[in-house]
C-alpha cells in the first residue's frame, strides 16, 4: 500500500509555497536517499543510523509537516531556537507520506530488491532475484529523528529487515519485537 501526499496538509504546512516548498522537498529527498542507501545488500538486519545537516529555517516546516501527517514531535531544553527536538514516527504510511518519492523522481526509499548477475557462455547476462531489504516502522520499532537546533544536525535511526528470495526473514529477532 502506498500513502500519497495530502495536498491539504502540504498547503497548511507551507510546503506549497513557491520558494520554501522545493527547498523543503530537497531536504526531505536527501533524507530519503540516505535511508535508501542504508538498505544495501551488505547491510545486515537491525538498527541503521546516520546524521545530516539541516538548517533550523528548513527544519521548522519539516517538523510541522511531520506533525501534521501524524508524527510525534517533542521539544526538550537546549540551545538554539528549539533546543533539542525528537520526532518519532510509528507508522509506515506516515513515513511514506513525509519521505515520499513524489517529492523528487518517484523512487521508493523504503524497500530495495537485491539481484545477482550471471554471465552465460554466450555473453548474455541473467539476473537472479536474491531478496529484499525493507524499513520496519511500528510502535516497538519507530523511525526517530533527533534534531539539535544549536548544531543544525539531525540524527536519524530506523530498523531494517532483510528477506530472502522466498520471502522468509533472514533474522527473526526484529520480527518478534515488532509483533509483540
Amino acid at each position: 500500500m502506498y500513502y500519497f501526499i495530502s495536498l491539504q496538509i502540504e498547503e497548511a504546512a507551507g510546503n506549497m509555497l513557491m520558494l520554501s516548498g522545493p527547498l523543503i522537498d530537497v531536504y526531505l529527498t536527501k533524507l530519503g536517499e540516505e535511508v535508501a542507501s542504508r538498505l544495501r545488500r551488505n547491510n545486515s538486519t537491525g538498527l541503521a543510523t546516520f546524521a545530516d545537516f539541516i538548517p533550523s529555517q528548513a527544519f521548522t516546516p519539516i517538523m510541522y509537516l511531520i506533525q501534521r501527517y501524524g508524527g510525534q514531535v517533542s521539544h526538550f531544553q537546549g540551545r538554539g531556537p528549539y533546543g533539542k527536538v525528537e520526532i518519532k514516527i510509528t507508522s509506515l504510511e506516515v513515513l511514506e507520506a513525509v519521505l515520499s518519492g513524489e517529492r523528487s523522481d518517484g523512487r521508493n526509499y523504503f524497500m530495495r530488491q537485491h539481484f545477482d548477475r550471471e554471465r552465460t557462455p554466450d555473453k548474455k547476462v541473467i539476473s537472479h532475484y536474491r531478496g529484499v531489504t525493507e524499513v520496519l516502522v511500528n510502535e516497538a520499532l519507530p523511525f526517530t529523528m533527533q534534531y539539535s537546533s544549536s548544531r543544525h544536525k539531525v540524527k536519524v535511526s530506523f530498523y531494517r529487515q532483510k528477506y530472502d528470495r522466498n520471502g522468509m526473514v533472514e533474522n527473526s529477532v526484529l520480527q518478534a519485537a515488532g509483533s509483540s
